[in-house]
This record gives structure tokens, C-alpha cells and sequence, in this order.
């Protein structure tokens, strides 16, 4: 099993569905809530799959062919939404 260093600074306040990342969207230790899309769910699980989103696109950078994506990557290097305040739109940006 491959093991990824991931930064997980912001994992816990980044939505898992659409991507916005503001620390609003923790309603409580236990409770996150988008402030964008309303996606609710436990906050650890959240964090989690945003993790896991992390390591698999750097795995996929460092391992996959040189110009292209890796047939690892099961999203095929969509857009990651970036974006700052919770009251700023989000911008995509390529995952490099």
C-alpha cells in the first residue's frame, strides 16, 4: 500500500463536494456545513475524504506519465475550486 505525505491544513474547513473553504462551514467540532452548497455531514468524515482527495492527486502527480494522468486517477485531474473568504467566488484552478 503507498503511503502520501498530505498537508492536511484547511481539510476540516474545505467542503468535500464543492470545494469552498471557510472556517464558517464548521458549525461545531463535530458538525460541518457548507456555507456554499449546504452539504452537511460529520466534520472528521469530511476532513477525511478531503485527505484522501489530497494524497490521491499527489500520488497521481509523482507517479503517473509525464504529460498526462495517470489511469490511477479516478477523476481524470478535474478542477480543484479555490477560493478565500467565504464571501468571495471561487475561481478553478488546474491540479499541476
Amino acid at each position: 500500500m503507498p503511503f502520501v505525505k498530505v498537508n492536511p491544513a484547511y481539510t476540516s474547513q474545505r467542503c468535500q463536494k464543492c470545494g469552498h473553504t471557510c472556517k464558517e462551514n464548521r458549525e461545531s467540532q463535530a458538525t460541518f456545513s457548507c456555507k456554499r452548497c449546504a452539504w452537511t455531514g460529520n466534520a472528521d468524515y469530511n476532513a477525511a475524504v478531503n485527505i484522501l482527495e489530497a494524497a490521491i492527486e499527489q500520488w497521481a502527480r509523482t507517479h503517473g506519465p509525464a504529460g498526462s494522468k495517470s489511469e490511477t486517477d479516478p477523476r481524470k485531474g478535474p478542477a480543484v475550486l479555490a477560493g478565500g473568504a467565504c464571501d468571495e467566488p471561487l475561481t478553478a484552478r488546474a491540479v499541476a
